[in-house]
């Protein structure tokens, strides 16, 4: 048995949440990201210049230093 049902209304478009663009270059999450990037390249220059340590070994050694006294089971579950 099947029921008739009455015609669906045409809703009225919704405003539009975001701005258009033309391209990503606009968007401001990329713009972030970005920066982000040029911060982290930085950064790893000067981990490597100054302290001989790669970003990764830095992250390491900072998570030890903020959760000491830190096993390396516990580091590995802040890194994963």
């Amino acid at each position: 048995m099947t029921r008739d049902m009455p015609p669906k209304s045409d809703p009225s478009p919704l405003p539009a949440k975001h701005p258009s663009t033309a391209a990503v270059d606009d968007v401001l999450s990329f713009k972030m990201s970005q920066l982000v990037l040029m911060i982290d390249r930085e950064c790893q220059c000067r981990s490597k210049k100054y302290y001989d340590l790669s970003i990764l070994a830095w992250r390491v050694l900072a998570l030890i230093k903020a959760h000491e006294p830190a096993r390396a089971s516990g580091v590995a579950e802040l890194l994963f």
